[in-house]
């Protein structure tokens, strides 16, 4: 053999060991290390024996309670205690099943969060003059927002009556929470116009070359001239700044109509339609003088809206739900809008109301009046008081002792042989590998869910905004609302071991409380599902005749653990019936071609107005893989999960 021709061949020899080391130094490990993740001792987890024993960390041999480091404080830990459930055998057989291969990781796109536009605006000089008097607002506190029960109560009347006029839009039910939770405000003194700007008043500064021209039919219109101008935003804070003023802030607003009672209307809390003008048209500034504020501020409420400063946002310790979530940051008015959206027959007086925020592109067709006084301070400086409910704190100890454990590894999530091939959300069939991780053996109970309800004192409105668990009945469905009674929150009679269903704001915040968390769409279905890629916990056929699954006959659910071969390999207990139960993740039909290999957490936000939350569901023909989203202010099961540190 000649000098180059072997040269040539170690030459490719050595190429070729260079790419099976560098395949193999990239390959996902069969046996991943995990640092101080629970292992199961040589007792197999599910067998009844008095002698099983998690290891929570290295050191600890023994199910004594421990304490693990968990950020910045101590939290105690109980293990689980002997005499786990008994696993059918095709279950204790799978554990032995080979792990999962690996499918290719995917890269995650990334979303580009699009710009607030915002008008710009130069210093104006001050050189103009304006003559209208002005109101002395004295410093001090008043009442800023509505009441949860008020805000509740419009919400209601406003969504209903959408839905008879046909009209009803996503987000009527969320109209008026913008306006919570009320808050006690400290403001200094200012003053403000007693009357809108004119547009005579307005006249004067286009003239002198300063202020756009108004952006209606009547700014020129001597039969207008004392009519209230509308402008663009732009306009608006043109004027102010060259008369030497400025826009009011929304606070100073709003306790300039309303007094400082919290009064609904600027004349008191009984709607009166003679005390300002309902009318398309516009009318003089000051020709409602029965409808004055307090402080003898005219037009409020009625004739045209007004611009106020600042960007829409959640009041301080308060959210922004469903529609107006996507309204963040666009410019706000003030005075209620009846000629600028449907309005149900009659329900003016909801929408005129001194608490209501409006929001609007900076060209929108409004006017406004100004101020004088102090610079003003950010709302949440401002705050004295808040109405917001308080969060429970999180319990410094986290009991194992219904729990199970899921080792860390990998599993194949969803299915590339769906039965219907319109089903696409299910798919691609991918390997994800999960750190270890403890889940609940039994859904979360009406029972469990009262200890958290009475010790935060409040349902409705105290998970995030939104209500964390209905506490009347809807429908005919049994044993899904918590009653109050007699000041206390109390299952249905019977109703104490059935799942309890609450929004996934509620869910949440009950896991949390336990120093624990909802699963993640991954979780919950290894959980269910194992490595073997089974369709039901219990294996791949379906076995009415055994009575594996009962539970889709049972309309109203059953007690937990009612069926005990409906059975996780791992121990857990209806993970295929019962009840729909919630996962932490957002949900997208699309989000299995893009998730991530390792410990994969969902979409970063929601899709739609609706919120989806994914849902792992009861479907009989797909079984455990079946996903789906659904709105989180509504109510399912659940059940929580515990990361060891």
């Amino acid at each position: 053999m000649n000098t180059k021709l072997k040269f040539g061949l170690i030459a490719l020899m050595g190429v070729a060991v260079i790419v099976l080391v560098l395949m193999l130094a990239q390959s996902p490990g069969q046996n991943l290390p995990v640092a101080n993740t629970p292992s199961l001792t040589a007792t197999t987890l599910g067998q009844p024996t008095s002698s099983t024993t998690i290891q929570i960390t290295q050191a600890m041999a023994a199910p004594s309670p421990v304490t693990t480091p968990l950020g910045p404080s101590q939290v105690t830990i109980t293990p689980p205690g002997p005499g786990e459930p008994t696993l059918p055998p095709e279950a204790l057989a799978m554990r032995a099943a080979p792990t999962a291969t690996p499918s290719p990781i995917l890269p995650t796109p990334t979303n580009t969060p699009m710009p607030t536009l915002t008008p710009t605006s130069t210093p104006v000089p001050i050189t103009g003059s304006d003559n209208v008097p002005m109101v002395r607002v004295p410093a001090g506190e008043f009442l800023m927002g509505s009441t949860f029960e008020d805000v509740r109560r419009w919400n209601q009347i406003w969504s209903e009556g959408r839905r008879q006029m046909n009209y009803s839009e996503p987000g009527d039910e969320y109209r008026f929470m913008d306006e919570l939770p009320q808050l006690t405000v400290d403001l200094a003194e200012f003053e403000i116009d007693q009357f809108k700007v004119t547009n005579a008043r307005y006249r004067a500064c286009v003239e002198a070359g300063i202020c756009p021209p108004p952006i209606d039919d009547h700014g020129n219109d001597p039969a207008y001239a004392n009519h209230p101008v509308v402008v663009s935003l732009q306009g608006a804070q043109t004027y102010c700044q060259w008369v030497g003023k400025r826009l009011p802030t929304e606070a100073e607003w709003e306790k300039a109509a309303r007094g400082t009672d919290g009064r609904l209307y600027p004349w008191g809390n009984e709607w009166d339609a003679t005390k300002l003008n309902l009318g398309a048209d516009t009318q003089p500034v000051g020709s409602y003088p029965a409808g004055a504020s307090p402080y003898g501020v005219m037009d409020m409420l009625g004739n045209v809206p007004e611009w106020v400063d600042g960007r829409y946002d959640a009041y301080p310790g308060g959210r922004l739900l469903g529609v107006i979530e996507g309204q963040r940051g666009q410019a706000i008015y003030r005075g209620g809008d009846i000629h600028g959206r449907i309005l149900p027959p009659g329900q003016e007086m909801q929408e005129l109301r001194t608490a209501v925020r409006g929001v609007a592109g900076a060209v929108y067709k409004i006017s406004f009046r100004c101020v004088r006084g102090p610079q003003p301070r950010d709302l949440a400086s401002a705050v004295v008081r808040s109405a917001a409910p308080t969060p429970l704190p999180t319990q410094t100890s986290v009991d194992l002792t219904n729990m199970v454990f899921v080792p860390a590894g990998d599993f194949i999530m969803g299915t590339d042989r769906p039965y219907d091939p319109r089903d696409t959300n299910m798919s691609p069939a991918h390997s994800v590998y999960l750190d270890a991780f403890y889940i609940d053996k039994y859904e979360v109970t009406w029972e469990q869910f009262a200890v958290f309800a009475n010790a935060l004192g409040r349902l409705e409105g105290a998970c995030e905004g939104y209500d964390c668990a209905f506490t009347e009945k809807y429908g005919a469905e049994r044993y899904r609302y918590l009653p109050l009674i007699n000041g206390r929150y109390q299952p249905e009679d019977g109703a104490a071991r059935f799942p309890a269903y609450a929004s996934w704001y509620g869910a949440q915040a009950y896991c949390r409380w336990l120093n624990k968390q909802l699963p993640t769409e991954a979780e919950w279905e290894k959980a269910a599902r194992g490595t073997d890629e089974r369709r039901y916990p219990w294996g791949n056929d379906w076995d009415r005749a055994n009575e594996r699954k009962r539970i889709a006959d049972e309309s109203d659910g059953a007690e937990v653990g009612t069926h005990p071969r409906d059975v996780s390999p791992y121990g857990a207990f209806d993970m295929l019936g019962n009840a729909m139960e919630w996962t932490t993740d957002w949900y997208d039909p699309t989000y299995y071609s893009r998730s991530p290999y390792r410990n994969p957490t969902g979409p970063s936000a929601a899709r739609d107005y609706d919120n989806d939350k994914s849902v792992r569901t009861q479907d009989i023909l797909y079984g455990i893989i079946s996903r789906l989203g659904w709105p989180a202010a509504s109510t399912v099961g659940f059940r929580c999960v515990y990361h060891v540190p």
